[in-house]
């Protein structure tokens, strides 16, 4: 019995490989890039859909997954952890497009703050910061703490 889901497994991988085509129906078009899981959840093999011991485990609707070779049936993928194995090709469809990032506001005239909380500018307008609310007086300790050195059962 092991001999013939080892044949069986050996003439899946082979045919999965020969397979390879760019249509099939499937929502996912294209052969590279950023797709995403479209149903509840769907089978992730590390080796391929013909292992023996079922899926490693399952990805989740809206999972997002690189594609790294699209196959007839089952592409390969890498997940956002690294993994990279195989799901099927009709339970992906292509990521929508990633937000611009904002860019973060910059500060074009140079500022230096005094002691006394106030701000002087290069340019025409000054700001005050008010500090009063600032914790400076903590506590210190008087002696540091002796290490424990013997315990008591």
């Amino acid at each position: 019995m092991k001999p013939l889901r080892l044949i069986l497994a050996t003439v899946a991988s082979v045919l999965l490989a020969a397979c390879q085509t760019g249509g099939g129906g499937s929502s996912a078009a294209g052969s590279a890039g950023r797709f995403i899981v479209s149903t509840e959840r769907t089978a992730f093999y590390e080796r391929g859909p013909a292992q023996d011991y079922g899926p490693d485990f399952n990805l989740t609707k809206g999972q997002e997954v690189e594609m790294v070779e699209r196959n007839f049936g089952f592409s390969r993928v890498r997940t956002s952890l690294g993994k990279v194995g195989y799901v099927s090709t009709d339970d992906l469809q292509v990521a929508p497009p990633a937000p611009e990032p904002t860019p973060e506001p910059s500060i074009s005239s140079s500022s230096s703050v005094s002691r006394s909380g106030s701000r002087s500018s290069s340019s025409s307008s000054s700001q005050t910061i008010d500090y009063s609310d600032v914790v400076t007086d903590l506590p210190v300790p008087e002696e540091e703490p002796k290490p424990v050195t013997s315990f008591r059962y």
